[in-house]
């Protein structure tokens, strides 16, 4: 770590604050200043109230005594670190302004962020708040667009929070003395590879460039110092660029397509790319998509009632209902091995304009059916539990009631049949002649392969491909224009929704997306049944998406393999498990310990608080109503905010924990786990 007295600040005329430089970069003078195309880019804030910076301890007090509103009006974030790096230099400004200038100074095209919603709102704030005119609107439906004057940018935003990039037209002194407007993009990589920076330098095994690890170092945020901690700084900067290089070489090698060129920006943008490039080896992108949108034809009408009607659903998530709130006991744990590309790879593909038929009196094999049904009654069976969402309000219902058209793929409702005695009326069929592209075979099958026989980036990479294609398929053609706005009440920065625009040319298929998320929920629903000896209703516990949790051992090598596509594995055998909610449960077993899963609420924090408790307490812990302290975003002025809040893992003051199964607990911990009869 440097000492404060070998950290030399720089000034000139360039910038308006001092700046330090670690490396060969010379900024001081114009005519010297390097040129890079690609930087890696962090800040580092703190919290403020009335001018007094805010321990973590005093912020968390601030909002449980005031609110939400009140932080929003009263707490400021200040950023006082604004970094860049090649991945060899750094350079570290102490404002907004200076950051950009340098960004332009540097002649830079891209610079790339890790989880930017934070570091965005910085530049958010800092913009709106002086004279920066955003352009997001007004360019939203145009394809191309002119030069724009300094202080001018545009953002791409998500409907949910999402930030995908920042371009900003910036004016600068180039080397000839002149003042110029340069325009460069900000883009986060989260988008790409999420999970956090610390794991995806660990992941990718990321070095520097005389070949030494670099990871994630300890800061603490609150007495931070830049002097102090300067190594820290270096080390997420340099470290973030060269996990952008990383992903650079490593998804060109395996896709041909550069995340440095602007080909994609999100994991899912790159996989639709890379497999309509495998399926249809046209020189463009656009003339794949062109090509595909020829083999399955649809028009924005008929994506509309196909949606409307329900076609396109996600995956399953639920809890036995006589399981919730009731420990259980040996636990066995499965994993379908890639499911969603398992069914893009093996599935018959609705091929074509389909023909409409009245009924399904002369169904074959060489088709494949869409069924519009009416009047849908539906009760369920002996030994089975509910499996079936409501239309309206999504809950998994025992008796089903829809009077409402809808649309369902025949596997689907051959598979629901075998849950529920079913009643309907069948309006119309859509057949559609079913063909097995050879390229979606190719695509899963290049990538499942790489993925088993690579390590670190290649294996990285391949997982995002195959995990990030089939929801491209079924891309929505209306996109929320969101930009961020002062709040005249509160000072700071929120998101407005200005209306939609209509992007005929990202719309694929919900046809085709919506039959490989159908073919995956039958085979889930088909695997929860088998792997529970023919009674789900005692056996099963939970299920959500791939994954299935049974309290019998399922071991048919039909179904069963640890590495075979499609394929059920066992990840893990567990003594107890307590299941309150889907995506809320807590396993353990003696070799790994607690494995602990709570929407809404952080579970590393949760975790920590069991520790090694007996399973005994840890459900006095991990149960509904509990409180728990968890850091939050919150946008205040200056930008965005990390402040600890209280959250609870389920609000539902009825539910008992059920605790008979804990009986023999002290004699669980005590015997050695192989000698149990799992």
């Amino acid at each position: 770590m440097k000492n404060r007295s070998i950290m030399e600040w720089q000034k000139s005329r360039l910038f308006t604050d001092k700046f330090f430089v670690d490396g060969s970069w010379r900024l001081d003078v114009a005519y010297q200043f390097p040129h890079c195309k690609y930087l890696g880019a962090d800040t580092e804030t703190k919290l403020y109230y009335d001018n007094k910076l805010l321990t973590e301890d005093e912020a968390y007090n601030l909002y449980k005594q005031n609110g939400q509103k009140w932080c929003k009006q009263n707490i400021e974030v200040r950023a006082y670190a604004f970094m860049l790096s090649d991945g060899e230099s750094f350079a570290l400004f102490q404002n907004c302004q200076d950051f950009l200038t340098a960004c332009a100074m540097f002649n830079v095209n891209t610079v790339f962020w890790y989880n930017a919603k934070f570091d965005f709102s910085i530049f958010d704030y800092y913009m709106l708040t002086h004279n920066f005119k955003d352009i997001t609107e007004e360019v939203a439906n145009r394809k191309t667009y002119g030069k724009m004057p300094t202080h001018t940018f545009q953002s791409l935003n998500g409907d949910f929070g999402q930030r995908y990039q920042m371009t900003i037209w910036q004016d600068y002194t180039n080397r000839q003395n002149q003042t110029k407007v340069h325009k460069f993009r900000m883009v986060d990589i989260c988008n790409i590879f999420g999970g956090g920076l610390a794991k995806n330098l660990e992941d990718w095994k990321i070095k520097d460039r005389q070949g030494n690890d670099i990871r994630k170092l300890e800061m603490n945020y609150v007495e931070a110092d830049i002097e102090d901690d300067i190594q820290y700084m270096i080390n997420d900067t340099k470290g973030l660029m060269l996990l952008a290089e990383s992903i650079e070489q490593t998804m060109k090698k395996i896709t041909g397509f550069s995340l440095f060129k602007g080909d994609f920006m999100t994991a899912g943008g790159l996989a639709k790319k890379t497999l309509l490039n495998i399926m249809f080896h046209q020189r463009e992108a656009k003339e794949n998509v062109m090509a595909f949108k020829l083999c399955f034809p649809l028009t924005p009408e008929q994506d509309t009632e196909f949606r409307n009607k329900h076609l396109y659903l996600g995956g399953k998530c639920f809890v036995n209902p006589l399981k919730v709130g009731v420990v259980q006991k040996n636990i066995y744990k499965y994993d379908v091995n890639s499911m969603y590309p398992n069914q893009m790879r093996n599935m018959k593909y609705p091929f074509g304009v389909p023909k409409k038929v009245q009924n399904l009196s002369k169904i074959d094999d060489k088709h494949v059916y869409i069924v519009c049904i009416k009047n849908l009654f539906g009760v369920l069976k002996r030994n089975m539990i509910p499996v079936w969402q409501d239309a309206l309000s999504g809950d998994y219902v025992e008796v089903i009631r829809e009077a409402e058209e809808r649309y369902i793929w025949l596997e689907e409702l051959e598979e629901i049949e075998r849950w529920y005695n079913l009643e309907y009326d069948i309006q119309y069929v859509l057949e559609y002649e079913g063909k097995s592209p050879k390229g979606a075979k190719n695509y899963v099958d290049t990538f499942y392969r790489i993925k088993g026989t690579s390590k670190g980036s290649i294996k990285q990479g391949a997982k995002l491909l195959l995990n990030s294609a089939y929801g491209k398929l079924a891309q929505k053609i209306e996109r929320q224009i969101c930009v961020y706005e002062l709040d005249e009440e509160t000072g700071c920065v929120h998101l407005v929704k200005k209306g939609t625009e209509i992007d005929e040319r990202s719309m694929l298929s919900v046809v085709v997306g919506s039959r490989i998320t159908a073919l995956a929920r039958v085979h889930l629903l088909t695997l929860i049944r088998l792997s529970s000896n023919g009674n789900v209703r005692d056996n099963f516990c939970y299920c959500d998406t791939d994954s299935v949790h049974s309290l019998c051992k399922f071991d048919d090598t039909k179904y069963v393999d640890d590495k075979e596509l499609g394929k059920l594995k066992c990840e893990g055998i567990y003594n107890f498990a307590l299941y309150l909610a889907p995506k809320t449960y807590l396993l353990w077993n003696k070799e790994e310990g607690y494995e602990v899963h709570c929407k809404g609420v952080n579970t590393k924090v949760v975790k920590k608080e069991i520790g090694d408790k007996p399973f005994s307490e840890a459900v006095d812990i991990f149960k509904p109503n509990r409180m728990f302290r968890c850091l939050c975003g919150l946008n205040v002025k200056g930008g965005k905010a990390l402040i600890y809040v209280d959250k609870m893992i389920l609000n539902d003051e009825n539910l008992v924990i059920n605790k008979k199964m804990l009986e023999d607990l002290e004699e669980i911990y005590e015997d050695d786990i192989d000698n149990l009869d799992l």
